[in-house]
């Protein structure tokens, strides 16, 4: 079902990813990066998590685009953090002049009782010149 990210993955030999029969995830290679993972869940349904955000799709192109820019720098995490444990997750994507939050989870369980800061990671791990953001990958429901 991935061959075809597999072998787009293979062109880049500095990119470290784990590929299971219904799963893709790129590792990431430095401290301010996240994991990226696609997931088949069942039928045409599909997820796609960036570190402990997640998104569903209807559709394995919208998924499959998602992973890619996600992993190329388009998509960005800003992080909550609670000591040394990330809690909320939001994503923000460039739309040609600035970034623009889309959507955040939050972790139920973290202790809430330390200070918060917060941080920002983002992925280099393919190459930018992937397309443009499509509008309809932005037209589905926010993460949860």
């Amino acid at each position: 079902m991935f061959e075809e990210l597999i072998d787009k993955l293979e062109n880049y030999p500095n990119v470290h990813y784990e590929a299971g029969m219904h799963f893709i995830r790129i590792l990431p290679t430095g401290l301010v990066e996240f994991p990226v993972m696609i997931e088949w869940v069942w039928g045409t349904r599909f997820m796609v998590h960036l570190d402990g955000w997640h998104q569903d799709f209807d559709s394995y192109d919208e998924a499959a685009k998602f992973f890619m820019l996600a992993a190329s720098g388009r998509y960005r995490l800003k992080t909550g953090n609670k000591g040394d444990q990330r809690f909320r997750w939001t994503v923000e994507y460039w739309d040609g002049s600035r970034w623009v939050e889309h959507s955040t989870t939050t972790d139920l369980f973290y202790p809430f009782w330390k200070p918060t800061t917060s941080g920002y990671l983002m992925n280099q791990l393919l190459p930018v010149d992937l397309p443009e953001v499509a509008p309809v990958v932005w037209s589905i429901a926010p993460g949860s």
